[in-house]
């Protein structure tokens, strides 16, 4: 990645130009359905419970997932910064999506109940 914004610098393009180039070279693969975006990641069960929080808050999770808008519309982007793998989602799906990480990543249970339940069952 280093190379790549060397190389751009020598070629005389712009900051904004740069950084779009990054974004979009980090950028793996996009996908709308939630099974295909969660099965492409390996995730641990911190992994999950940040997911949750940043579909749920709108706000990115620092070297985890990135919140951000789609170009041009109003669908919101998920992007999981270590493979690059993005979800996007409509308005309705984003409302949707906790309530499908609780039923189907989480063992039904509520964000907090599922995290504190990991966390002692990882100290034991």
């Amino acid at each position: 990645m280093a190379r790549l914004a060397q190389s751009l610098q020598h070629k005389g393009l712009s900051m904004q130009r740069r950084m779009l180039i990054n974004i979009n070279f980090m950028v793996k693969e996009v996908t709308k359905s939630f099974e295909t975006f969660v099965e492409s990641i390996d995730m641990n069960y911190h992994e999950i419970y940040y997911l949750y929080q940043a579909v749920s808050s709108g706000m990115s999770v620092p070297l985890l997932f990135r919140v951000e808008k789609a170009n041009n519309s109003d669908d919101d982007l998920i992007i999981h910064e270590a493979t690059g793998t993005t979800l996007r989602l409509t308005r309705n799906a984003r409302s949707y999506l906790p309530k499908w990480i609780e039923e189907n990543l989480m063992e039904g249970m509520d964000a907090e109940s599922y995290y504190g339940l990991k966390c002692a069952m990882e100290k034991d």
